[in-house]
Parts: C-alpha cells; sequence; structure tokens
C-alpha cells in the first residue's frame, strides 16, 4: 500500500524526532544518573491523524542507538580548610583528596611522574603522596606512591560513579611566618565553571586527567586544593 504524502512526510518527521530524542540521551549527563555507554536504546514511534475525511496511522521504523562513552572527572575539595590551622615545624599531615568518575563508564586516572600531579604553595614540604588503594586513611606499604614515582601512574579502573582517595603529606617549615598560608593542591585545571572539575584536558605541567580515549568528550581534567594558616602556637 503506497501512503498518502501527507502519511510519508509524518512518518520521516517521526522518524527525525525519535533519532534526535536518542541522540540526545546519548550525549547529555543528567545531574542524578547517567544512562552507562554502551548501553544500546530502540525506540519506535506511531502517530494516528485525520486529513478531515479519512483517518490514518503509521508506524516509524525502529531506530537503534547505542550511548556514547562519556568522561568525567571531579576532585574534592574546592578550597577545603582541614586542618585549618597549623603551626611553624609541624610534620605529618595528612589532606585527603576524593577523586570520582563522574563519566558514564569505568575509567582510570593518571598521575604524573615525579609527583608532578601533587604541589604545595607557601612555607612546606610534601613529603609523600599516594593513592590509598586500602582506603585506611592513612599512608602504609599497599599504597601507590605518586610522589617519587618515576612515571606515570594509573589508577586501578573506576566504575561510574565510584571514587578513590588520594593522601597528601605535608611538613610545614620550621620558618614559616605566622598569618601565612599553605596551600595544597591535587591537579591543575583552570578556573570552571563552577568548580575547577571536569574540564577538558590540555596536558599542563601539574595534570590529574582521565585515561581512555574511547569517549566523544575527550580526556577531562580536575582540580581540588586545601588551605591551611600557619598560627603561633605551642607544637607539643
Amino acid at each position: 500500500m503506497i501512503l498518502p504524502t501527507s502519511s510519508r512526510a509524518i512518518t520521516k518527521l517521526v522518524l527525525r524526532v525519535v533519532a534526535a530524542l536518542a541522540v540526545a540521551t546519548a550525549l547529555c549527563t543528567p545531574a542524578i544518573a547517567q544512562t552507562a555507554g554502551g548501553t544500546v536504546i530502540t525506540n519506535q514511534a506511531s502517530a494516528t491523524y485525520s486529513d478531515g475525511t479519512n483517518s490514518y496511522s503509521t508506524v516509524s521504523n525502529t531506530v537503534t542507538v547505542t550511548v556514547s562513552n562519556v568522561s568525567g572527572l571531579t576532585i574534592t575539595p574546592d578550597a577545603g580548610s582541614y586542618p585549618s590551622t597549623v603551626v611553624a615545624g609541624q610534620t605529618g599531615l595528612i589532606y585527603n583528596f576524593t577523586v570520582a568518575n563522574s563519566g558514564n563508564f569505568s575509567d582510570q586516572v593518571r598521575f604524573l611522574a615525579s609527583g608532578a600531579s601533587v604541589r604545595l604553595v607557601g612555607s612546606g614540604t610534601v613529603t609523600r603522596a599516594v593513592i590509598d588503594v586500602d582506603n585506611s586513611n592513612g599512608i602504609n606499604g599497599g599504597d601507590t606512591d605518586i610522589k617519587t614515582n618515576g612515571a606515570d601512574v594509573l589508577s586501578a579502573s573506576i566504575a561510574a560513579g565510584s571514587s578513590i582517595h588520594v593522601l597528601v603529606e605535608v611538613s610545614v617549615s620550621a620558618g614559616a611566618a605566622t598569618g601565612s598560608t599553605l596551600q595544597v593542591f591535587l591537579g591543575d585545571a583552570a578556573t570552571g565553571s563552577p568548580s575547577f572539575d571536569n574540564q577538558a584536558a590540555d596536558s599542563s605541567a601539574n595534570e590529574v586527567r582521565t585515561v581512555s580515549t574511547s569517549s566523544v568528550n575527550g580526556l577531562r581534567e580536575a582540580r581540588g586544593d586545601f588551605t591551611a594558616t600557619v598560627v603561633d602556637d605551642a607544637l607539643l
């Protein structure tokens, strides 16, 4: 049966709408949950209409799309403040960063060689930095070193919506001036909106970034930081 011209036109319109909705579903990043990369979505539309005399109905072809992989990376806190105060000469301060996969598929995170992904601004030094493999909140022999690593380090695969922890140990210089600040950074993503998270990676000197090149939005990077103020106090 040959459909009326108006029927064929509506069928084409329905197909275009279904295809557009499917692609939008694949590429969008909802705030609540993302459809997992690789998910196959099928859809079919039907329409019933009238030209004033006769009624018609039509069914579109089945549209099938596969959800694309979308990379995402967040590092928190941003402007963290624990511990908020330190004293000159204090050692063994642990700063705990959360590195999360905010994409829709499992991915890894790359930390640059020689501790480049970790830095401190102020009167102090980073003494150790590790991926907290056993989630003990303390640095031990089972953790992955990202401070004295001779080459880039890749994390284990992180499932979509999951995270790992990076611990950075800091010592405050004995001569640190009262009122000065120490700022500890993991990553160096430029200013973003509303945060320093999930920015396009640009191969910068202190980057923390995703690894997979299979995503539609490319490699992503992020940045987190803590700030502490040096106070005048006795170190017991």
